[in-house]
């Protein structure tokens, strides 16, 4: 069963398929674009709403309800064989987080090679390459997870995985001086004007281009709401295509239309703890709407194994985070941008922005407003 978000239905498909695009795409009127501020300008010019297309084609039909009985780690370790199958070369991207453990224990457990694992780092104020990591850049909020739980935990299971690469990557300032893609890149998304963003999709356009090869990333948690005592999961661009980019041969683990039931059996275990802790919440977001450090860690290890602790890192996978540290992230941005007079963003953007005042979103962190994939009934 389907329900709506948006006011109109897209149901015309052109010849494209998204199944070869890999990554979703945006739908006006029935006709497909990859490219968000392509997307927003038809919807103007034709006066029709944007559709997120979150492969309808096989999404529409799929029983969201069903409590599959297969295990979680069943279906992990299926959905490891089948990219492994499917791709002559898998690069893993691994911050520590809860996603990207996940996924990497998935092929760890299930016996599955993985070809490269790729940590970044973000480092943007410097303007060039170094191999020094300084005490600022291993604080940083963006790093905390690299620097106490990634590097840590691959070191520990490096003599276990002797022909996996482990490249860990320094996005520093340099990587903005090229003009290859970083145009395409952020018109591609929803104009995300987040730095770190933008650097993990700059750099993904410059990877090496090995034939058969995959960007494989952690995405996407499920995000479940409850309206009229029924539960749907749904999903906007800007969570999903934000860190994602066609033509960069990405490829998401979690929500896939090769493995729906992957997400499927995600938005189960998530909608049982939502059951326990939260009987009668009504119109909620759970996923980005829980302020309690405890209970949004509980969250997400109710849909994905626990993170792999030393010392250093037992206060991470909070949602919440201190005063000093949401100051320190206002300095660094106004650090970015004084410092490093990043002057392409800052003429992307502002171009961007002038030119099409009447479809970018004032209000809202990402220069045009958030598109809705459509809304799937799993439970009451």
């Amino acid at each position: 069963m389907v329900k709506q978000i948006q006011d109109k239905v897209y149901t015309s498909h052109t010849a494209i398929s998204i199944f070869m695009l890999n990554l979703p795409v945006w739908k006006v009127n029935g006709e497909t674009f990859t490219n968000k501020l392509h997307a927003e300008l038809a919807g103007k010019r034709l006066n029709k709403d944007i559709h997120f297309d979150l492969y309808d084609n096989k999404f529409l039909d799929f029983d969201w309800a069903y409590d599959d009985p297969e295990s979680f780690e069943s279906i992990l370790a299926r959905r490891c064989k089948q990219l492994r199958n499917t791709h002559k070369y898998i690069r893993l991207f691994y911050s520590g987080g809860h996603d990207s453990h996940t996924m990497l224990l998935s092929f760890l457990q299930s016996n599955t090679h993985v070809d490269e694992i790729v940590i970044n780092i973000y480092s943007y104020w410097q303007t060039s390459k170094t191999e020094h990591v300084d005490d600022y850049t291993r604080n940083h909020p963006l790093n905390r997870e690299q620097f106490r739980a990634a590097i840590p935990f691959i070191k520990k299971i490096s003599s276990t995985i002797p022909k996996t690469r482990i490249t860990i990557e320094t996005l520093t300032g340099d990587y903005l001086n090229s003009n290859e893609g970083f145009g395409d890149t952020l018109q591609q998304n929803t104009m995300d004007i987040t730095v770190d963003k933008m650097l993990h999709r700059k750099m993904l356009f410059g990877e090496d281009k090995i034939q058969g090869a995959i960007n494989l990333l952690g995405a996407e948690k499920p995000r479940l709401k409850r309206v009229d005592g029924r539960y749907y999961w749904f999903c906007t661009d800007n969570n999903l295509v934000s860190t994602n980019s066609h033509g960069t041969e990405s490829e998401m683990f979690y929500i896939t239309p090769d493995m729906p039931e992957l997400h499927r059996k995600q938005c189960h275990m998530m909608l049982r703890w939502i059951k326990k802790h939260y009987p009668h919440k009504q119109n909620i977001d759970f996923l980005n709407q829980l302020n309690s450090d405890v209970e949004r860690q509980s969250l997400n290890e109710s849909f994905r194994w626990p993170l792999w602790h030393n010392e250093s890192n037992l206060g991470l996978g909070k949602k919440v985070i201190s005063k000093d540290d949401q100051y320190a992230t206002f300095a660094d941005s106004e650090k970015t941008l004084q410092l490093l007079k990043i002057d392409k963003i800052k003429t992307i953007m502002e171009s961007a922005r002038e030119q099409h005042l009447d479809i970018a979103d004032s209000n809202s962190a990402y220069y045009y407003a958030p598109s809705f994939s459509y809304q799937y009934y799993i439970g009451r």
